[in-house]
């Protein structure tokens, strides 16, 4: 079994190719590639419609 190494366990898509291979731990083989259709920062907002109400109500105030 193959381990993430704890310095990028909240980011491992962060780790330098050299370390994966190094390690043995390729993203996209061993671990999930992050999703191309999602970028940091990005904001969508939420589907569900008691929070979108909720949203909207508290940005009126």
């Amino acid at each position: 079994m193959v381990v993430c190494p704890t310095a990028y366990i909240h980011a491992p898509w962060t780790m330098p190719v050299a370390e994966q291979d190094a390690l043995h731990f390729h993203i996209g083989v061993d671990y999930p590639a992050p999703s191309s259709t999602r970028r940091q920062g990005d904001w969508q907002p939420c589907p569900c419609p008691t929070l979108q109400a909720a949203s909207e109500q508290k940005e009126q105030s």
